[in-house]
């Protein structure tokens, strides 16, 4: 796997509408939710059916993009679809790539189910070019954050809060990337960890409400908060995640204050007036 938003833990929920769910597609018989795998090496869960892109996702190795449908609903496909020409990373941030894993902004492909309900075919998101999910612009005007669709932090948000990238029990999360570049450091299948966003900080979390996040990643998105508007940019994308995927977690005194203080404001700005000698963000230092 790579740095883009494909690194899905186990417990999921389904594809919608029957098309493809990349948390079927495995790599050697071991789940691997970019769906990026030699075609010899590729196959699909019991119950899903593989389908080949016929499009590379590697430049060498001849790794190819790959997709899992229910049954023999596989959908007809080109082999030789188009896409969008890689575009060089957007803001100031401290410079980070995997192997091709540029910025771009573009148009969500039918196939991405997550988006079917949520997004029409024709409305602009944003990605990583190896992505296979795209979170759409709106998400972020709506959210009154103003600049640019595609940057660096757009790019990561889709990278880290796909609505189908959640925790598994117990906050468990694995080693879903190949290989991911910051600050010319490599690193090569990265420990993730579970946790969740709050305005500016990634605060540990131990059910499926959270997102895995490796530390490299989680290092890369700390380096953008320092561009004006990307704190907004995470906060909305995490907001609106959680609202599509139905993760049962809110900005409430139980769940985000773990029911020792009083909760305030909304997922990705929520606040807490602990009580009772407790601290913390969440209230989770005793007294």
């Amino acid at each position: 796997a790579t740095p883009a938003p494909a690194a899905t833990p186990a417990a999921t929920p389904a594809a919608v509408g029957g098309g493809h769910d990349a948390t079927k597609c495995l790599e050697n018989g071991v789940p691997d939710n970019d769906c990026c795998a030699k075609p010899g090496e590729a196959s699909c869960a019991d119950g899903y059916d593989k389908t080949s892109t016929g499009r590379r996702c590697y430049r060498r190795g001849g790794y190819e993009w790959f997709e899992c449908v229910p049954g023999a609903s596989a959908p007809p496909r080109p082999v030789n679809g188009a896409s969008p020409s890689p575009a060089p990373l957007a803001t100031t941030a401290p410079p980070a790539q995997a192997e091709e894993d540029q910025v771009t902004t573009t148009v969500a492909p039918a196939s991405t189910a997550a988006l079917a309900n949520t997004s029409s075919p024709a409305e602009p998101c944003v990605k990583t070019v190896r992505g296979w999910y795209c979170i759409p612009c709106r998400v972020f005007t709506d959210a009154g954050v103003h600049g640019p669709c595609r940057r660096d932090s757009t790019v990561l948000a889709s990278m880290v809060f796909p609505p189908t990238q959640h925790c598994g029990d117990g906050g468990q999360c694995g080693r879903y990337f190949r290989k991911f570049v910051h600050r010319g450091q490599v690193y090569r299948r990265p420990q993730q960890y579970c946790k969740i966003y709050n305005y500016g900080t990634w605060l540990e979390h131990d059910t499926k409400a959270g997102y895995c996040i490796s530390p490299p990643v989680e290092a890369y998105t700390n380096g953008t908060m320092r561009v004006r508007g990307s704190k907004e940019v995470y906060a909305a994308a995490f907001k609106w995640s959680m609202e599509q995927s139905g993760a049962s977690f809110e900005c409430s005194d139980e769940d985000f204050c773990r029911g020792r203080g009083v909760a305030s404001g909304e997922l990705g700005r929520c606040e807490c007036a602990c009580k009772d000698g407790f601290g913390g963000a969440r209230c989770e230092d005793g007294p």
